[in-house]
C-alpha cells in the first residue's frame, strides 16, 4: 500500500530525470526507500509456512484417508520455486482446507472461496513483476513507463489487500476446523 501512495511521486521524479537526462541512479525517493521493505516477505513465508505444515500435519492426522496432491515440502517450496509457484501453494492450501474439514466435495473450498484467494495472489505477483520493471537499474528511466508505476502498484494494493481478507477467512477457517475436530468415520472420497 505504501509502495502505491508513494509511487505517484517517485513517477514524477523519474519523468523529470528522463527528461534531464539523468541517470535513474541519481534519483532518490520515499517510493526507493520503501522498496526495501520487500525484507519483511521473508519472515512472513517463514510464518506461512510454519503454519502450513503444522495445519497439514494435523488435518493428515484428524483425515488419514484425504491424499494430498503434493508432498509435505511444498508447504514450504510451493512459494519460492519458480514456475510452480504460480500453482502449487493454492493445491498445498486445497489439500489442507479438505483435510482439515473432512471435505471431499469441496464445500468448504468453495466457502471459503479458495480459487478467488488464489487468483488475487497471481494478480498481485504479476502486477507487482510489471511494476519492478518499469524503471531500470541504471541509465535514464523512460518517462511513459515510469508514469504506469501509479497504475501497476495500485492494482498491486487493490488485489493484495482484497486477498489478505480472503486469506485471513482460510486461516480462521483452518484454525477452528483443527481446534474442534469432528467424529468423522468410513469416509469415501469421490473418485
Amino acid at each position: 500500500m505504501l509502495l502505491f501512495v508513494t509511487s505517484f511521486g517517485a513517477a514524477e521524479a523519474y519523468a523529470d530525470a528522463a527528461r534531464e537526462g539523468a541517470d535513474v541512479t541519481t534519483v532518490l525517493t520515499a517510493y526507493d526507500v520503501l522498496s526495501i521493505g520487500y525484507a519483511v516477505l521473508l519472515p512472513l513465508w517463514i510464518v506461512t509456512s510454519l503454519f502450513l505444515q503444522r495445519a497439514r500435519r494435523i488435518a493428515e492426522a484428524l483425515a488419514p484417508g484425504f491424499p494430498h496432491q503434493r508432498g509435505p515440502a511444498w508447504t514450504w517450496l510451493g512459494w519460492v520455486v519458480p514456475v510452480v509457484g504460480l500453482w502449487f501453494p493454492y493445491q498445498v492450501v486445497r489439500d489442507i482446507v479438505r483435510n482439515a474439514w473432512r471435505d471431499p466435495w469441496g464445500d468448504q473450498r468453495r466457502r471459503l472461496n479458495l480459487g478467488l484467494w488464489w487468483g488475487l495472489w497471481v494478480v498481485a505477483l504479476f502486477a507487482g513483476q510489471i511494476a519492478s520493471r518499469l524503471l531500470p537499474w541504471s541509465g535514464t528511466p523512460d518517462a511513459d513507463l515510469v508514469a504506469l508505476l501509479p497504475l501497476f502498484h495500485g492494482i498491486t494494493a487493490a488485489v493484495t489487500v482484497a486477498g489478505l481478507v480472503l486469506w485471513v477467512r482460510i486461516v480462521n477457517s483452518l484454525m477452528h476446523a483443527l481446534k474442534e475436530p469432528v467424529e468423522v468415520t468410513n469416509v469415501t472420497l469421490p473418485l
